[in-house]
């Protein structure tokens, strides 16, 4: 893992994704497969994210520059994803429980697709503002894996009313592994890449 005071680099896929965000947002809105407040709460949230962000690039003296995913980048990619899997996998044998539970119970399948693209998004959102800023302090990664993790649980029951056991280890396994992510790359992308796709496999 990269040493405090390293400074996380933003990609393309982030820029990308504030436009998602908007158009899940908005077709979430429509299709109302989220409670209204809910949804409202998400894209707060992911503004807030935004701006720690734009916050911590300004405490660093640093300029807005988009970093190409690398190859390495790309590995550490899949190398997440396979991860999560695997112990997803693992959590789901020992307590016999579904490896994901979407966010709407109601909708159709474009409906349920849409709010959890959305969830990943205004997530990684927060919690890569969180990682910035953190890292602009030269708090250590293994402090910011712990953080994310607790702010995660918080969310999830807050917004999603997810309280049961094996839950809060699937969440606390998925934020590790993103967290975790942004620790080994530095950069804002694989997390993002890998979350998403995470939550449109399992809609």
């Amino acid at each position: 893992m990269a040493e405090g005071g390293d400074r996380p680099r933003i990609g393309f896929v982030f820029l990308v994704a504030q436009l998602g965000l908007l158009l899940t947002a908005a077709g979430v809105l429509h299709l109302g497969v989220l409670p209204f407040e809910s949804t409202i709460i998400l894209v707060v949230i992911a503004m807030f994210g935004v701006l720690l962000t734009l916050l911590a690039i300004s405490l660093k003296g640093g300029q807005f520059a988009p970093a190409p995913l690398g190859l390495k980048t790309i590995a550490a990619t899949i190398g997440g994803f396979v991860i999560l899997l695997f112990v997803n996998l693992g959590l789901s044998f020992f307590f016999d429980a579904p490896t994901f539970s979407s966010f709407s119970s109601t909708g159709d399948w474009s409906g349920r697709l849409l709010t959890n693209a959305f969830a990943a998004i205004c997530e990684e959102d927060l919690f890569f503002g969180v990682y910035c800023v953190g890292k602009a302090a030269n708090l250590g990664d293994v402090w910011l894996m712990l953080l994310s993790t607790l702010v995660f649980w918080a969310l999830h029951a807050l917004v999603y009313n997810i309280y049961a056991f094996e839950m809060i280890l699937f969440l606390s396994a998925g934020r590790l592994v993103f967290t975790g992510l942004y620790a080994v790359t530095d950069h804002s992308d694989p997390s993002f890449l890998v979350h998403i796709i995470w939550n449109v496999i399992n809609t």
